[in-house]
């Protein structure tokens, strides 16, 4: 985990053991977001019905970290399914995104292009990608927008 080649708080780079941990193949949507908030009647994001930022299939923007965990904690009461539902971790998130070799991205060393990722677009106009959008950017483990986008 870290780096020694970028920027002083990613260093020193340093060996960390995860326990067997499972993420989702993409950030959570707005459509799934919307069930959840029907579901506990929770407070909408600031974003929530900006054009912009509002299809379905855009991932969710605009909620605090209390926000996620209360999503979370919702899908466990609700899932039925026999694992934990909880944000990842740093270590979590930097091993799914750099893979087992340590790459720089989740699709190789190579800089950031239009087909890897969403970046470079002018906050005054831009708009997140749909969820899933760049095949050319899934990680060494199938996830996607690990790089770009929100």
């Amino acid at each position: 985990m870290g780096s020694d080649d970028h920027e002083p708080n990613e260093r020193p780079a340093h060996a960390v053991r995860l326990s067997d941990y499972g993420l989702g193949e993409t950030p959570v949507t707005n459509e799934q977001y919307r069930c959840y908030l029907r579901a506990t009647q929770a407070e909408e994001s600031a974003y929530w019905r900006n054009p912009r930022y509002s299809d379905p299939m855009q991932p969710v923007v605009g909620v605090s970290w209390d926000d996620a965990q209360a999503f979370c904690q919702w899908l466990n009461e609700g899932s039925g399914q026999n694992f934990h539902f909880t944000l990842p971790s740093e270590a979590q998130w930097e091993f799914a995104a750099r893979g087992t070799d340590g790459r720089d991205y989740p699709w190789g060393n190579e800089k950031p292009t239009k087909e890897r990722a969403c970046f470079g677009q002018k906050s005054s106009f831009g708009k997140p990608a749909l969820v899933g959008s760049f095949l050319n950017g899934r990680g060494s483990f199938g996830h996607m927008d690990l790089a770009g986008n929100v």
